[in-house]
């Protein structure tokens, strides 16, 4: 009996310890899929209460990554299925876009006006292709650990990266630049 309570506080010791871990990158993927930040509230606690009833289950905790995004993805899918999604407030995604800003205001600017038009370039995308975005550039996965979360081949996961990239890119095009410096600029952030 006293084993049993050892191994089960080591667990979820373990558990902490590896949650803390991706924390912040597995709530912005939760919210990204939901836009909604009490869903992603309530996908993200659910997720993590599935997660450890089934922590005993992972045999590799070098996988914890991907087996608990792939645990968050049918959550939030299974949410979608039963309601209607909601359309995500600008300041709240504004906030899950770090671009790096520079001291002068006139970059501030220009960087959160950059901002909000990538955010609507990636709303545009496909479902599919924007997934992958999302959790290569917010949650900063190899295309390995987002084939394996979305049970896709990995070279399919490249194919949709270079197609949601194109598509970025054309976006901006049509609804942001005026001239190729600007072009050559996001070409070097999403890339």
């Amino acid at each position: 009996m006293i084993n049993f309570k050892r191994k089960k506080q080591d667990n979820m010791k373990h558990f902490k310890e590896l949650i803390s871990l991706i924390y912040t990158d597995f709530y912005k993927f939760i919210f990204c899929i939901v836009r909604n930040q009490i869903s992603a509230e309530d996908i993200l606690q659910d997720t993590l209460m599935l997660a450890y009833e089934n922590f005993d289950s992972l045999r590799e905790h070098s996988k914890f990554k991907a087996w608990i995004f792939t645990i968050a993805k049918r959550e939030a899918v299974t949410f979608i299925k039963k309601s209607k999604r909601e359309i995500p407030n600008e300041d709240t995604i504004l906030d899950l876009i770090h671009i790096k800003e520079e001291c002068l205001p006139e970059s501030i600017i220009i960087n959160r006006e950059l901002s909000k038009h990538v955010t609507m370039a990636i709303n545009q995308l496909k479902p599919q292709y924007r997934e992958i975005i999302i959790l290569k550039y917010y949650s900063e996965l190899s295309f390995v650990k987002i084939a394996q979360i979305l049970n896709i081949n990995v070279n399919t996961v490249r194919v949709h990266h270079m197609r949601a990239k194109k598509d970025i890119l054309k976006y901006m095009q049509q609804n942001y630049f005026q001239n190729e410096d600007y072009v050559d600029t996001l070409e070097r952030m999403i890339k």
